[in-house]
């Protein structure tokens, strides 16, 4: 088994208390290999971890490498432990309870694990490994569907409670040519608009509606990242922010317009320093 491995200690109650809480996990991540079932039982059960290999230790999609290990992750009734034992009895698997599991949560108190299955052969290309991932998760309604993209990453199961070393593993299925053309037609879509520098339609809301109380440092902040890969340079989208429906008609202070400036170049330094395209659609 490969698998992506984080140094730093997990905490369990900070996670609990922080929504954001894996984003102290985005760079240094290392690679392990593993053919020992109990090793790999340690690392998801003391780490926080990965099935995806990142280049240079980045945990970002742009830096997805491989991928060998499926992971479902069941967080809602409908789908039982009891079920799951039983229906990933001849696959190889390891099945572990995660953090809130038989725990009230959003007021449900359910069975909450995790299935890590061994693809057949590495997945080298995030597209294929999304997909991939679709097929088999799309089959259960209680599996949380947004597990799929390739920086996931995991945080420790509280215990390993099945594990088959000796069944089938996980088929992997080519990517098929529509979607490969169709990413093709929306790489170059990117392409014109990024010489062109044409806001893409998922961002011009910014500029069209106000922004949300309490929010808008984090969403200037985001967007001047990605069009700074437009050729957006600071100058531009401070005009751009402060004649926005958010801060026009009224005569901003120093202090805000210092925040909305810091909070565009923090951005477009983000962009540069990851090299970071487009995200999204």
């Amino acid at each position: 088994m490969l698998l992506s491995v984080h140094p730093r200690p997990y905490d369990m109650d900070a996670a609990r208390a922080d929504n954001r809480y894996a984003r102290f996990f985005t760079y240094g991540w290392h690679t392990f290999e593993t053919r020992s079932s109990k090793v790999f039982s340690d690392f998801i059960t003391s780490a926080v971890w990965s099935p995806c290999i990142f280049r240079d230790g980045h945990r970002r999609i742009e830096s997805f490498v491989e991928a060998r290990l499926l992971v479902l992750d069941f967080d809602h009734p409908g789908y039982t432990l009891e079920q799951a034992l039983s229906d990933w009895c001849d696959t190889i698997h390891w099945i572990g309870t995660t953090k809130n599991h038989q725990r009230e949560k959003g007021g449900i108190t359910c069975d909450r694990f995790r299935i890590v299955v061994p693809f057949a052969r590495a997945i080298t290309n995030v597209d294929e490994y999304n997909y991939n991932y679709q097929l088999v998760a799309r089959q259960y309604d209680a599996a949380d569907q947004c597990t799929k993209d390739g920086a996931r990453l995991f945080f420790p199961c509280q215990e390993v409670v099945s594990i088959c070393t000796d069944g089938f593993p996980q088929g992997v299925l080519d990517l098929p040519q529509e979607i490969i053309d169709n990413k093709q037609r929306q790489e170059a879509v990117k392409e014109f608009q990024r010489e062109n520098r044409i806001i893409p339609n998922r961002l011009r809301a910014v500029f069209e509606l106000p922004i949300e109380s309490g929010k808008q440092s984090n969403t200037i902040y985001g967007v001047s990242k990605e069009l700074a890969y437009y050729g957006f340079d600071g100058k531009r989208l401070l005009d751009m922010f402060l004649a926005s429906p958010t801060y026009s008609g009224q005569v901003q202070s120093p202090s805000t317009i210092k925040k909305v400036r810091e909070s565009i170049e923090n951005g477009i330094k983000a962009s540069r320093r990851e090299g970071s395209g487009p995200h999204g659609g």
